[in-house]
């Protein structure tokens, strides 16, 4: 199941927080303008966070 925990405008981009629950486990994901990033958390990002996550290059690019 998924639930939406947080949403951001950062930009020009719409940020979504999802938390996803599969039995005692949840972890997090962004989803930007609509597209779902790999990204997985373990904890929420809150408003700087997920700018940098969004903004910034990939490591190792």
């Amino acid at each position: 199941m998924e639930r939406l925990v947080a949403s951001y405008h950062i930009g020009i981009h719409d940020v979504d927080v999802l938390e996803t629950l599969d039995d005692q486990e949840s972890w997090y994901h962004l989803v930007v303008d609509g597209l779902e990033r790999d990204t997985v958390l373990s904890a929420p990002p809150d408003l700087d966070e997920a700018r940098e996550l969004i903004l910034l290059p990939a490591r190792g690019e």
